[in-house]
């Protein structure tokens, strides 16, 4: 990989890319031609040269040649020709940098196969295809994948979403999984029964699961081949990836292992507005799981990490989540908060975090029915995920404020047993057993003794119905925090 001013050339694979790590269109012959130059940078390569290696010494014209480097040139930007310079009826030399190019990132490649297991199956085979179109309008509307047809090479593919639809009777019933091609294999599997009087509606669910899936199983996983490669040697989809791989993790190390990436790419990258809000996003991140410093300072630098990001990019949909995500746990500002999730929901109307913000000011702020039915609608609480634990520890609250004491244990039980270091999860099974907690004996009693959160920590997050707090703070006060 070689530096040509902001973009990178790979000379063996003939790839072009921006200074983001995205692809540059080069004419075969032009990039063969680029190739000819890059193995003798700084040196005088004739034409006569670049004719015989690159067009097999075919007889060709000048101009044949001369196209390539105009094409060349276009997609370098190089308007003023210094780093394609032509010496006159000569050659060219190709000034590269002399410093290696940053290993670019890239965006992980999807490919969509849903279909009938039986092919004469005409009312299967129409729903495999309504399934795949859902899927892939899901997809289309996100920046951070590439989408494969379903004939592409299986090497030049990083994820498989395929599937199939059977009839018996009058039950139909989709099957979908998903492949990380060169990783984990087969990682999710569901089947889907058809409930809904209306197929595109079934289609609309089934997409929505399995892109958010996807999407999260990514950011989790994606970056991992990055993590030994120093941030220097990134660009920035590069640095993104690699942040986003400890940011999945939620713990606080890796928190602060995705900030540390996040700083260089946003000093390396100042207006990108997914570095910016990624950035500011790690502010909260690990909120309510653990203490966050609320200081005003504090606040005040992620606000302003926030409002640069959406500056630069007002039409990207997790900038401005994130931004009314902040404005919700810092400043307490729903109807600012709401403003930008509306808008984020606009971009993307099943965007799961935006909803993910949604369900918790209504949980927190009493509305327990239009909470759950969110949840139930747009969040997917499965265990593929690493939000998995926070979901259950929400719908074990949500339980509580109900009175059904059996659901919120079971939810609470099922976040501790997941994430058993997690003090978040500790403090809400605490304040559903309350007085049933045991003291100081046991496993348990002895993970409630030592959890860092206490029953004030409920005070702390911005949960505005009283009687809620009240109920949780007193129950987790008897269970000895």
């Amino acid at each position: 990989m070689i530096a040509l001013g902001t973009c990178r050339f790979d000379p063996e694979e003939l790839r072009l890319f921006d200074r983001h790590g995205q692809p540059i269109h080069l004419r075969r012959k032009s990039a063969q031609t680029l190739s000819v130059l890059a193995r003798s940078p700084g040196r005088l390569v004739s034409r006569d040269q670049i004719i015989a290696e690159v067009w097999n010494r075919a007889v060709v014209s000048d101009e044949s040649l001369s196209q390539c480097i105009t094409d060349i040139r276009r997609g370098l930007g190089d308007t003023e020709r210094k780093i394609v310079e032509t010496v006159a009826g000569r050659g060219f030399i190709l000034h590269a940098d002399a410093r290696p190019a940053p290993q670019p990132g890239r965006l992980p490649t999807v490919m969509v196969d849903v279909a009938a297991i039986a092919p004469a199956d005409t009312a299967a085979g129409d729903l495999a295809r309504e399934i795949e179109q859902e899927i892939l309008k899901a997809l289309s509307r996100r920046r951070g994948v590439r989408i494969a047809p379903a004939s592409r090479n299986e090497v030049e593919v990083d994820y498989r979403i395929s599937g199939s639809v059977r009839s018996a009777g009058n039950r139909m019933t989709a099957f979908l999984q998903i492949d990380e091609i060169d990783g984990r294999g087969i990682f999710f599997t569901e089947a889907f029964e058809l409930t809904e009087d209306r197929r595109d509606v079934f289609a609309s669910r089934v997409a929505r699961k399995i892109t958010n899936v996807q999407r999260v199983s990514a950011i989790a996983h994606f970056g991992a081949r990055l993590l030994h490669v120093p941030d220097t040697e990134l660009d920035l989809q590069g640095l993104l990836q690699k942040a986003g791989y400890f940011y999945a993790r939620i713990t606080p190390e890796d928190t602060e292992a995705a900030q540390r990436v996040l700083a260089t790419a946003v000093e390396r990258f100042p207006s990108s507005p997914m570095a910016l809000a990624m950035l500011a996003a790690t502010y909260v991140h690990m909120y309510p799981l653990t203490r966050i410093d609320r200081s005003p300072e504090r606040v005040s630098e992620a606000l302003d990490l926030a409002d640069r990001a959406v500056f630069a990019g007002p039409d990207v949909d997790y900038v401005l989540r994130t931004r009314g995500n902040l404005r919700f746990w810092l400043l307490r500002d729903l109807e600012a908060a709401q403003a930008d999730i509306r808008r984020a929901m606009t971009i993307t109307p099943n965007f799961q975090l935006a909803h993910l913000t949604l369900v918790q000011m209504e949980l927190f702020g009493g509305e327990i029915d239009p909470a759950l039915q969110r949840m139930q609608q747009h969040i997917e609480v499965d265990i593929a995920l690493p939000q998995y634990h926070y979901f259950q520890t929400l719908l074990a609250v949500a339980a509580l404020a109900q009175g059904d004491l059996e659901t919120a244990r079971i939810h609470a039980r099922e976040a501790h047993d997941v994430a058993p270091w997690s003090d978040w999860g500790i403090l809400v099974l605490a304040a559903v057993l309350g007085e049933d907690a045991p003291q100081g004996g046991g496993t348990l009693g002895t993970r409630i003794a030592g959890c860092e959160l206490s029953a004030d920590h409920f005070a702390d997050i911005p949960i505005r119905d009283g009687s809620l707090l009240d109920l949780m703070t007193s129950r987790a006060r008897l269970a000895g925090l």
